[in-house]
């Protein structure tokens, strides 16, 4: 009895030992001084470039006043560079998990910031209820964008 005690305890540490660390991972912070933690803060960037613009375009379309269409016209276009700076830090990364982490939250954000393009390209055109509509999709792409950037992992603080 006691030597199925002892190799049944040993079956266990075993697995805790092995199971333990692999979820873990996820939770590890990321060295900041790394490619890696240059690639996730373009994206964190990229994403928050999305948030303003999403916001910046409501603001747009409550008001209808070509100011503020103007000033929503230039923080999609900030947003589309952030994307681009992310799309080439993530571009320098070898192919991981890590890699695929960050290409949903990034891809996401391009849409949206497209979508919020073609928003105030409407606006402009004067059609405010087909860019409602544009944009309503864009918040969804863009909402979905900082929730999937949220799981990202933390930079390691020195």
């Amino acid at each position: 009895m006691t030597t199925r005690t002892n190799w049944l305890s040993a079956a266990v540490l075993s697995v805790a030992l092995y199971v333990v660390p692999a979820s873990a991972q996820s939770l590890q912070c990321v060295n900041a001084d790394s490619t890696e933690a240059v690639a996730i803060t373009a994206v964190t960037t990229a994403v928050n470039a999305a948030q303003t613009a999403a916001a910046t375009t409501r603001n747009a379309l409550t008001t209808l006043n070509l100011f503020t269409i103007l000033a929503a016209t230039q923080q999609n276009a900030s947003a589309l560079v952030a994307v681009a700076q992310a799309e080439a830090a993530v571009a320098l990364l070898t192919p991981s998990a890590l890699t695929t982490d960050l290409r949903a939250p990034l891809a996401t954000a391009t849409s949206g910031v497209n979508n919020l393009r073609d928003a105030t390209t409407l606006l402009l055109a004067g059609n405010p209820g087909a860019a409602q509509q544009v944009f309503t999709v864009a918040l969804g792409q863009v909402d979905s964008a900082v929730g999937a950037a949220r799981s990202l992992p933390p930079l390691c603080q020195p």
